[in-house]
């Protein structure tokens, strides 16, 4: 393994493919970033990030996606992601965002982000629960890639070379926000100085270490995003650029044009159906969208289902509408794009090709001929022959001083294109480099140059960005995920977890919810100094597994799925969930349930600092809940959430307050299931601290108060409510009441505002409390730890 003096990597980020390389001066090696692929050298550039903040690249990206979300419904709904500032000369203001989003999504794919660098009304989107800037999207790639070539050279890198396009977009605002969005993701990814280059003049110098003589070079870069060009004079001791170009024009598009071109004909494109006006043609502007990958699922959207329904109900022939509305709801759309892709490079070696895939209701097998794809890509074939002979007039040359031809990228193998280099050079010689690689390794021999001195290049840190990243477009409020991404993928590229199967102690209470090893250590130093406990008014604590899935709830009703892994993440990059899941201003966290217990419940029971109590079917609750964007409730019970329940219909409910009051309330007392009911009065002063479900009539509960006192109550002894706002006599007088729980034999623990204490004098079945254990002056008891909560 090599590196250069000064650790400089050299990576081409590239729309479609990515790579690394590093050079000695001597010798050019490629980093293996995607052992899956067939070159490990090579990275599709692709990610897909699950829900639960996996992250996967290259090949592993696509494959998961497919088997994740083939064949799966979809339901688009309007999720709010934070709010958005806006400003101008003369104006600012600040709104809530809303997005379109697949809620039944269990990630999202992306392909060519690269593209959209450049565009200036693209700020992000959202996977699941969270908003992700373009930043964060490309900051994951860079990390996940930068983690895997450390391993491979043995060495932290905080330098690279990036190449970039010679032009991301036409205007000059769009091109220097684009390059300001990728060094702002490099610098989230971990480098701390940054080189860019253009990508034609790498493949350029890469080409220069075995030019022999005096040569014009040009350099035809014509990969997956965009056409670079290069026009560089060669000498033995000399090595100058005379001329560069390029066009936001490539592969990716001459695969939606091949989409565009042969296929909407098989989903209903020139039919027609019925309206009451008489018969209309099917609206091209659905083929458009069908024919771009990035805006596919704009079809989703409740109103377009709709619409595409209503037409496919009349339509004249509406087999063709319903394969369209089964390609899109089924997420078949990657496979036609994939399918396109293929056929196109069939093309170049073969005069016709079948582009085929199939999915449920729709078999397509299309011939296309070289013909057909060379008529779709005209109008981009006749700007590249324009864009050609402006960059070489530019370099002072006339097209017969070009000596030599370098070709490089796939999109330089499609047989028009060699045939348009060969019209305008006839004289030149054309050499082919890799076309995945070369630019990869031109910039590892920059990269080398510039760690050994002998190049000069332009270098940004993160204190440059301020001067680069513009703030004329609007720009969305948003949190860093990078660190958290971050740390959940250098988790999954060593692939040692040594907390699988673990459990911990949550304790959920507002944003300091954290979680604990469990069971605690003997010496309790595990325990010491919980954050943010010592101003708690009621805890819920849980012993939970590591990775299962959990179901918190909020003081503003609103339903949020996570893992405790996740909140561990959290906690250690000193992220709140405020920040991570925009909670409004004041709301907090107040309860939490196991997930798999609300899929094998009946009913969702809901109980409130006041009392009240409500039951939800969650046969109609629980695909609301399932989804990966947060659930509102719209009508709130008075007060906060205490204790969220999943019970059986049979069930009954017992809660308590800080006064010494506690009420057992069956599920099928009348009003619960409807609209809740009071269940425990309510007084001025008085607080419900939680709820739990009722075990056997035999049980025995455990009561503690503020101050490490308590008294066992069999469960018989709770008044079983059989009417609303009850006030039923106090289990115990003149002291505050913090913790109610069923117990295990004598096993229970004592939550205190400053550590986690076992209970070591049992007390006695009677109204007067005995010590539970000692406590400081200092410290205050704010939950009982027993049977219910393990």
């Amino acid at each position: 393994m090599m590196s250069n003096p000064r650790h400089i990597v050299g990576m081409d980020f590239g729309t479609t493919n990515s790579g690394m390389a590093v050079f000695d001066g001597h010798k050019l090696q490629l980093v293996p970033l995607d052992e899956s692929n067939r070159n490990p050298a090579i990275a599709r550039t692709a990610l897909y990030i699950t829900n639960d903040q996996q992250v996967h690249i290259g090949r592993e990206a696509t494959r998961t996606y497919l088997a994740q979300n083939t064949g799966r419904p979809i339901r688009m709904e309007r999720v709010w992601v934070g709010e958005i500032e806006v400003r101008g000369a003369d104006m600012y203001y600040v709104d809530d965002l809303y997005l379109f989003t697949d809620v039944f999504s269990p990630g999202r794919l992306f392909l060519s982000i690269k593209s959209g660098l450049r565009e200036l009304d693209y700020h992000g989107t959202v996977v699941g629960q969270f908003y992700y800037a373009l930043e964060d999207l490309i900051a994951l790639y860079l990390t996940v890639t930068k983690m895997r070539a450390e391993r491979f050279l043995g060495h932290e890198l905080r330098e690279v070379v990036l190449g970039r396009p010679v032009r991301f977009a036409f205007q000059p605002e769009q091109d220097k926000l684009a390059q300001a969005r990728l060094l702002d993701a490099a610098f989230r990814a971990g480098y701390e100085r940054v080189y860019m280059q253009p990508e034609p003049i790498a493949a350029a110098y890469h080409y220069a270490q075995t030019a022999e003589g005096t040569q014009n070079i040009l350099v035809f870069d014509f990969g997956g995003g965009t056409l670079d060009l290069t026009v560089m004079h060669v000498a033995p001791k000399e090595r100058r650029i005379l001329a560069t170009g390029g066009l936001p024009v490539a592969g990716d598009i001459f695969d939606q044009k091949l989409v565009r071109a042969k296929l909407p004909r098989h989903f209903g494109e020139g039919s027609t159906y019925r309206t009451p006006q008489g018969s209309m043609p099917i609206p091209s502007w659905i083929y458009d969208v069908f024919s771009d990958w990035q805006h596919v699922l704009d079809l989703q959207t409740p109103e377009r289902r709709a619409m595409l329904a209503e037409m496919a109900a009349t339509a004249e022939r509406p087999a063709e509408l319903n394969a369209l509305i089964s390609l899109v709801s089924n997420n078949y759309a990657l496979q036609m794009f994939e399918a396109a892709e293929q056929a196109k490079r069939r093309l170049s070696d073969d005069m016709g090709t079948l582009l085929k895939f199939a999915g449920p209701n729709f078999d397509i097998r299309q011939l296309v001929t070289r013909t057909d794809f060379e008529i779709a890509i005209r109008e981009e074939v006749e700007g590249v022959r324009s864009h050609l002979q402006e960059v070489v007039a530019r370099a002072g040359l006339r097209p017969n001083q070009i000596d030599v031809v370098v070709r490089t990228g796939g999109s330089a193998e499609i047989p028009i294109f060699r045939r348009l280099l060969a019209e305008l050079f006839p004289s030149a010689a054309v050499r082919e480099l890799d076309p995945f690689s070369s630019v990869t390794s031109g910039l590892g021999v920059v990269a080398h140059e510039v760690a050994t001195g002998q190049l000069d290049l332009a270098s940004f840190t993160p204190a440059d960005l301020p001067a680069h990243v513009g703030d004329t477009h609007s720009r969305i409020n948003r949190i860093n995920l990078s660190l958290l991404q971050s740390r959940v993928a250098l988790r999954e590229e060593n692939g040692a977890d040594t907390t699988t199967g673990e459990r911990l102690l949550l304790l959920a209470n507002g944003n300091h919810t954290q979680t604990l090893p469990w069971p605690p250590a003997p010496d309790l130093a595990d325990f010491q100094n919980l954050q943010g406990l010592g101003a708690a008014q009621w805890v819920s604590p849980l012993v939970v597994d590591y990775d299962e899935q959990l179901l918190l709830v909020t003081s503003n009703y609103r339903f949020v799925r996570l893992t405790a892994r996740q909140l561990d993440d959290l906690t250690a990059i000193g992220m709140s969930l405020q920040e991570l899941y925009h909670l409004r201003p004041q709301e907090e966290v107040c309860a939490v349930c196991r997930w798999a217990e609300v899929e094998a419940a009946d009913w969702l029971t809901l109980v409130t600092s006041r009392g009240y109590g409500r039951a939800y079917r969650l046969d109609t609750l629980r695909p609301l809940l399932a989804t990966p964007a947060p659930y509102s409730f719209d009508e709130a019970l008075p007060g906060v959430p205490v204790a969220l329940l999943a019970a059986r219909a049979t069930d009954s409910v017992v809660l308590f307050n800080n006064q010494g009051r506690a009420i057992c309330a069956p599920l099928g007392l009348q009003g619960m299931r409807v609209r809740g009911l009071q269940l425990l009065s309510w007084r001025e002063g008085e607080r419900v601290m939680g709820a739990f479900l009722a075990g056997k009539p035999g049980d025995t509960l455990l009561l503690a108060t503020a101050d490490a006192h308590g008294r066992t109550v069999p469960l018989a002894d709770v008044p079983v409510a059989k009417k609303s706002n009850e006030r039923p006599p106090l289990l115990v007088s003149r002291k505050t009441v913090c913790g109610l729980t069923a117990v295990g034999g004598t096993a229970a623990h004592l939550l205190t505002t400053q550590r986690l204490i076992p209970v070591t004098q049992w007390p006695p079945a009677a109204p007067k409390t005995a010590p539970l254990g000692q406590i400081t002056a200092e410290e205050q008891v704010l939950a009982v730890i027993g049977a219910t909560q393990e």
